[in-house]
Protein backbone atom coordinates (compact mmCIF):
# COMPACT_ATOMS: atom_id res chain seq x y z
CA UNK A 1 0.00 0.00 0.00
CA UNK A 2 1.04 3.68 -0.98
CA UNK A 3 2.52 5.86 2.14
CA UNK A 4 0.93 8.87 0.61
CA UNK A 5 -2.75 6.46 1.32
CA UNK A 6 -2.12 5.84 5.09
CA UNK A 7 -3.74 8.27 7.63
CA UNK A 8 -1.20 9.16 9.67
CA UNK A 9 1.39 10.10 7.10
CA UNK A 10 -0.62 11.70 4.77
CA UNK A 11 -1.65 14.13 8.22
CA UNK A 12 2.53 14.62 8.90
CA UNK A 13 3.05 15.76 5.19
CA UNK A 14 0.15 18.17 4.73
CA UNK A 15 1.20 19.43 7.85
CA UNK A 16 4.58 19.96 6.63
CA UNK A 17 3.16 21.09 3.05
CA UNK A 18 1.13 23.91 4.64
CA UNK A 19 4.48 25.03 7.33
CA UNK A 20 6.17 25.40 4.30
CA UNK A 21 3.50 28.41 3.08
CA UNK A 22 3.02 29.67 6.09
CA UNK A 23 6.95 30.86 6.35
CA UNK A 24 7.09 31.77 2.79
CA UNK A 25 5.31 35.05 3.01
CA UNK A 26 7.30 36.27 5.58
CA UNK A 27 11.02 35.84 4.01
CA UNK A 28 12.93 38.55 2.93
CA UNK A 29 12.62 38.55 -0.46
CA UNK A 30 10.62 39.89 -3.47
CA UNK A 31 7.94 38.53 -4.95
CA UNK A 32 8.96 37.13 -7.50
CA UNK A 33 11.32 34.89 -5.70
CA UNK A 34 8.46 33.93 -3.32
CA UNK A 35 6.34 32.69 -6.10
CA UNK A 36 9.11 30.43 -6.97
CA UNK A 37 9.72 29.56 -3.81
CA UNK A 38 6.00 28.31 -3.75
CA UNK A 39 6.25 26.86 -7.37
CA UNK A 40 9.41 24.57 -6.23
CA UNK A 41 7.65 23.28 -3.09
CA UNK A 42 3.70 22.39 -4.56
CA UNK A 43 6.52 20.61 -7.60
CA UNK A 44 8.29 18.81 -4.95
CA UNK A 45 5.47 17.55 -3.09
CA UNK A 46 3.90 16.22 -5.33
CA UNK A 47 6.81 14.87 -7.06
CA UNK A 48 7.08 12.55 -3.72
CA UNK A 49 3.72 11.37 -3.30
CA UNK A 50 4.51 8.16 -5.09
CA UNK A 51 8.07 7.50 -3.45
CA UNK A 52 8.33 2.95 -2.41
CA UNK A 53 10.62 2.11 -0.01
CA UNK A 54 11.10 2.70 3.28
CA UNK A 55 14.34 4.20 3.52
CA UNK A 56 13.70 6.90 0.43
CA UNK A 57 10.87 7.63 2.08
CA UNK A 58 12.64 8.26 4.90
CA UNK A 59 15.44 10.34 3.61
CA UNK A 60 13.07 12.75 1.68
CA UNK A 61 11.12 13.43 4.86
CA UNK A 62 14.90 14.19 6.71
CA UNK A 63 15.49 16.42 3.56
CA UNK A 64 11.94 18.22 3.84
CA UNK A 65 12.48 18.68 7.67
CA UNK A 66 15.56 20.35 7.16
CA UNK A 67 14.51 22.97 4.59
CA UNK A 68 11.67 23.79 6.42
CA UNK A 69 13.65 24.46 9.42
CA UNK A 70 15.66 26.59 7.11
CA UNK A 71 12.81 28.15 5.86
CA UNK A 72 11.39 29.19 9.34
CA UNK A 73 14.59 30.47 10.30
CA UNK A 74 15.12 32.71 7.31
CA UNK A 75 11.52 34.10 8.39
CA UNK A 76 12.55 35.19 11.68
CA UNK A 77 15.17 37.38 9.98
CA UNK A 78 18.61 34.66 10.88
CA UNK A 79 20.60 36.15 8.29
CA UNK A 80 22.83 32.95 7.81
CA UNK A 81 19.90 31.14 7.18
CA UNK A 82 18.75 34.17 4.70
CA UNK A 83 21.98 33.91 2.93
CA UNK A 84 21.59 29.59 2.42
CA UNK A 85 18.37 30.18 1.35
CA UNK A 86 19.09 32.89 -0.95
CA UNK A 87 21.68 30.50 -2.76
CA UNK A 88 19.85 27.91 -3.24
CA UNK A 89 16.99 29.85 -4.54
CA UNK A 90 20.07 31.47 -6.95
CA UNK A 91 20.81 27.96 -8.05
CA UNK A 92 17.08 26.77 -8.60
CA UNK A 93 16.69 29.69 -10.92
CA UNK A 94 20.10 28.61 -12.60
CA UNK A 95 18.62 24.81 -13.28
CA UNK A 96 15.52 26.48 -14.45
CA UNK A 97 16.89 28.97 -16.91
CA UNK A 98 18.94 26.06 -18.46
CA UNK A 99 16.49 23.13 -18.58
CA UNK A 100 14.18 25.73 -20.20
CA UNK A 101 17.28 26.03 -22.73
CA UNK A 102 17.86 22.66 -23.06
CA UNK A 103 13.68 22.10 -24.19
CA UNK A 104 13.98 25.25 -26.60
CA UNK A 105 17.22 23.27 -28.51
CA UNK A 106 16.49 21.08 -31.58
CA UNK A 107 16.83 17.30 -30.59
CA UNK A 108 17.61 16.72 -34.19
CA UNK A 109 18.26 18.36 -37.51
CA UNK A 110 15.25 19.06 -39.04
CA UNK A 111 14.50 16.07 -42.32
CA UNK A 112 15.82 16.63 -45.33
CA UNK A 113 13.61 15.47 -48.10
CA UNK A 114 13.96 13.86 -51.50
CA UNK A 115 13.71 15.87 -54.79
CA UNK A 116 10.21 15.23 -56.20
CA UNK A 117 9.29 11.92 -58.44
CA UNK A 118 9.13 12.46 -62.30
CA UNK A 119 5.82 12.67 -63.96
CA UNK A 120 5.82 8.92 -64.41
CA UNK A 121 6.62 7.88 -61.52
CA UNK A 122 3.91 10.16 -59.55
CA UNK A 123 1.36 8.92 -61.67
CA UNK A 124 2.36 5.20 -61.25
CA UNK A 125 1.89 6.11 -57.19
CA UNK A 126 -1.16 7.75 -57.51
CA UNK A 127 -2.85 4.90 -59.60
CA UNK A 128 -1.09 2.24 -57.10
CA UNK A 129 -2.41 3.91 -54.53
CA UNK A 130 -6.24 4.67 -55.92
CA UNK A 131 -5.88 1.44 -56.32
CA UNK A 132 -5.26 0.29 -52.71
CA UNK A 133 -7.90 1.98 -51.66
CA UNK A 134 -10.71 2.08 -54.83
CA UNK A 135 -13.89 0.27 -54.85
CA UNK A 136 -12.04 -2.93 -56.43
CA UNK A 137 -9.41 -2.99 -54.03
CA UNK A 138 -12.59 -3.15 -51.19
CA UNK A 139 -14.29 -5.87 -53.03
CA UNK A 140 -11.48 -7.83 -52.97
CA UNK A 141 -10.75 -7.80 -49.22
CA UNK A 142 -14.42 -8.42 -48.67
CA UNK A 143 -14.38 -11.22 -51.11
CA UNK A 144 -11.07 -13.01 -49.21
CA UNK A 145 -12.93 -12.07 -45.99
CA UNK A 146 -15.91 -14.24 -46.89
CA UNK A 147 -13.82 -17.17 -48.12
CA UNK A 148 -11.79 -17.64 -45.16
CA UNK A 149 -14.89 -17.08 -42.75
CA UNK A 150 -16.58 -19.93 -44.91
CA UNK A 151 -16.91 -22.70 -42.38
CA UNK A 152 -17.21 -25.71 -43.40
CA UNK A 153 -20.43 -28.30 -41.55
CA UNK A 154 -19.84 -30.99 -39.61
CA UNK A 155 -22.10 -34.59 -38.71
CA UNK A 156 -23.65 -35.03 -35.19
CA UNK A 157 -25.23 -38.00 -34.35
CA UNK A 158 -28.28 -37.95 -31.53
CA UNK A 159 -29.80 -41.29 -30.63
CA UNK A 160 -28.26 -42.65 -33.83
CA UNK A 161 -29.94 -39.98 -36.13
CA UNK A 162 -27.50 -38.09 -37.84
CA UNK A 163 -27.51 -34.22 -37.91
CA UNK A 164 -25.58 -31.62 -40.12
CA UNK A 165 -24.48 -29.04 -38.04
CA UNK A 166 -23.27 -25.44 -39.54
CA UNK A 167 -20.61 -23.69 -37.43
CA UNK A 168 -22.31 -19.98 -36.01
CA UNK A 169 -25.65 -21.20 -36.28
CA UNK A 170 -27.74 -21.96 -34.42
CA UNK A 171 -30.36 -25.37 -34.52
CA UNK A 172 -33.59 -24.55 -35.76
CA UNK A 173 -36.86 -25.51 -33.27
CA UNK A 174 -38.49 -27.27 -36.38
CA UNK A 175 -35.37 -29.38 -36.35
CA UNK A 176 -35.24 -30.04 -32.91
CA UNK A 177 -38.95 -30.77 -32.81
CA UNK A 178 -38.69 -33.81 -35.75
CA UNK A 179 -35.38 -34.95 -33.59
CA UNK A 180 -37.37 -34.91 -30.42
CA UNK A 181 -40.35 -36.71 -32.06
CA UNK A 182 -38.03 -39.58 -33.82
CA UNK A 183 -36.03 -40.01 -30.63
CA UNK A 184 -39.25 -40.89 -28.84
CA UNK A 185 -40.64 -43.14 -31.51
CA UNK A 186 -37.27 -44.91 -31.37
CA UNK A 187 -37.94 -45.55 -27.90
CA UNK A 188 -41.16 -46.66 -27.86
CA UNK A 189 -40.10 -49.15 -30.80
CA UNK A 190 -37.40 -50.41 -28.96
CA UNK A 191 -39.66 -50.99 -25.86
CA UNK A 192 -42.13 -52.61 -27.99
CA UNK A 193 -39.40 -55.17 -28.73
CA UNK A 194 -38.17 -55.65 -25.27
CA UNK A 195 -41.79 -56.71 -24.59
CA UNK A 196 -42.78 -58.74 -27.29
CA UNK A 197 -39.45 -61.05 -26.55
CA UNK A 198 -40.47 -61.99 -23.21
CA UNK A 199 -44.09 -62.38 -24.81
CA UNK A 200 -42.46 -65.31 -26.68
CA UNK A 201 -41.23 -67.03 -23.83
CA UNK A 202 -44.79 -66.62 -22.61
CA UNK A 203 -46.15 -67.99 -25.48
CA UNK A 204 -44.06 -70.75 -25.88
CA UNK A 205 -45.49 -71.67 -22.45
CA UNK A 206 -48.64 -71.67 -23.39
CA UNK A 207 -48.87 -73.47 -26.70
CA UNK A 208 -46.86 -76.27 -24.17
CA UNK A 209 -49.66 -75.97 -21.89
CA UNK A 210 -52.01 -76.42 -24.72
CA UNK A 211 -50.34 -79.34 -26.32
CA UNK A 212 -50.81 -81.93 -23.16
CA UNK A 213 -54.01 -80.25 -22.31
CA UNK A 214 -55.09 -81.98 -25.72
CA UNK A 215 -53.04 -85.09 -25.17
CA UNK A 216 -54.77 -85.51 -21.89
CA UNK A 217 -58.28 -85.17 -23.79
CA UNK A 218 -59.04 -82.04 -21.64
CA UNK A 219 -59.54 -80.01 -24.44
CA UNK A 220 -61.22 -80.00 -27.87
CA UNK A 221 -59.47 -77.16 -29.96
CA UNK A 222 -56.08 -78.83 -31.43
CA UNK A 223 -53.10 -76.65 -30.00
CA UNK A 224 -51.85 -76.60 -33.70
CA UNK A 225 -54.68 -74.75 -34.75
CA UNK A 226 -54.47 -71.57 -32.51
CA UNK A 227 -50.75 -71.12 -31.18
CA UNK A 228 -49.46 -67.77 -29.71
CA UNK A 229 -46.07 -68.02 -30.49
CA UNK A 230 -46.11 -67.69 -34.28
CA UNK A 231 -48.12 -64.36 -33.60
CA UNK A 232 -45.88 -62.88 -31.16
CA UNK A 233 -42.87 -63.96 -33.69
CA UNK A 234 -44.47 -62.16 -36.49
CA UNK A 235 -45.36 -58.86 -34.46
CA UNK A 236 -41.74 -58.92 -33.17
CA UNK A 237 -39.84 -59.31 -36.86
CA UNK A 238 -42.25 -56.42 -37.71
CA UNK A 239 -40.83 -54.18 -35.32
CA UNK A 240 -37.07 -55.11 -35.63
CA UNK A 241 -37.91 -54.47 -39.70
CA UNK A 242 -39.22 -50.86 -38.66
CA UNK A 243 -35.93 -50.38 -36.60
CA UNK A 244 -33.82 -51.89 -39.94
CA UNK A 245 -35.90 -49.28 -42.22
CA UNK A 246 -35.28 -46.61 -40.05
CA UNK A 247 -31.49 -47.11 -39.45
CA UNK A 248 -31.00 -47.52 -43.62
CA UNK A 249 -32.67 -44.09 -43.92
CA UNK A 250 -29.99 -42.78 -41.45
CA UNK A 251 -26.82 -44.33 -43.00
CA UNK A 252 -28.35 -43.10 -46.40
CA UNK A 253 -28.72 -39.72 -45.22
CA UNK A 254 -24.98 -39.56 -43.53
CA UNK A 255 -23.73 -40.41 -47.04
CA UNK A 256 -25.70 -37.10 -48.25
CA UNK A 257 -24.50 -35.25 -46.08
CA UNK A 258 -21.10 -36.46 -46.13
CA UNK A 259 -21.32 -35.86 -50.36
CA UNK A 260 -22.52 -32.25 -48.88
CA UNK A 261 -19.46 -31.70 -46.64
CA UNK A 262 -17.01 -33.05 -49.17
CA UNK A 263 -18.58 -30.78 -51.87
CA UNK A 264 -18.62 -27.34 -49.59
CA UNK A 265 -14.60 -28.22 -48.82
CA UNK A 266 -13.65 -28.55 -52.22
CA UNK A 267 -15.53 -25.29 -53.13
CA UNK A 268 -13.64 -23.43 -50.89
CA UNK A 269 -10.30 -24.99 -51.46
CA UNK A 270 -10.74 -23.83 -55.16
CA UNK A 271 -11.97 -20.18 -54.54
CA UNK A 272 -8.77 -19.81 -52.41
CA UNK A 273 -6.78 -21.10 -54.97
CA UNK A 274 -8.36 -18.87 -57.31
CA UNK A 275 -7.86 -15.85 -55.06
CA UNK A 276 -3.92 -16.60 -54.39
CA UNK A 277 -3.97 -17.40 -58.09
CA UNK A 278 -5.50 -13.67 -58.60
CA UNK A 279 -2.89 -11.97 -55.79
CA UNK A 280 0.01 -13.72 -57.65
CA UNK A 281 -0.82 -12.38 -60.83
CA UNK A 282 -1.32 -8.86 -59.66
CA UNK A 283 1.74 -8.49 -58.06
CA UNK A 284 3.51 -10.04 -61.02
CA UNK A 285 2.31 -7.17 -63.06
CA UNK A 286 2.82 -4.83 -60.45
CA UNK A 287 6.66 -5.72 -60.22
CA UNK A 288 6.64 -5.67 -64.05
CA UNK A 289 5.86 -2.03 -64.04
CA UNK A 290 8.22 -1.04 -61.32
CA UNK A 291 10.75 -2.79 -63.64
CA UNK A 292 9.27 -0.71 -66.13
CA UNK A 293 9.44 2.81 -64.31
CA UNK A 294 12.79 2.20 -63.08
CA UNK A 295 14.47 1.40 -66.70
CA UNK A 296 13.08 4.68 -67.77
CA UNK A 297 14.78 6.51 -64.61
CA UNK A 298 17.86 4.62 -63.70
CA UNK A 299 19.54 8.11 -62.36
CA UNK A 300 16.95 8.77 -59.48
CA UNK A 301 16.79 4.79 -58.29
CA UNK A 302 20.43 5.08 -58.41
CA UNK A 303 20.44 8.09 -56.09
CA UNK A 304 17.40 7.56 -53.48
CA UNK A 305 16.62 3.52 -53.43
CA UNK A 306 13.92 1.47 -54.86
CA UNK A 307 10.49 2.78 -55.18
CA UNK A 308 8.02 2.01 -52.73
Amino acid sequence: MPFHKITAHRIACLALYKAFLRHIPHLPFSNTVKKRARSKIYTQFRKDRRIQGLANIRGALQSAYEHETLFRNAATGDPPSIARLAEALKALKALNKANSAMSRAPSRPPPSFPPPLPPTLRKSRVMRVRAENGPIASARRRKAIEILRRRIPYITATSSLPLLRRPGRRQPLAVSMVLKKKIRKRQRRQDLADLLEDSIEVAKEEDIWDTRLWNAGLTGTSPWEERYEPEAVAALKGVKTRMRDVDKQALSLTMRFKQIIEKETVAKKRAIGEYKREKRKRARARAARKKKVMREYPQYFKEHGKLD
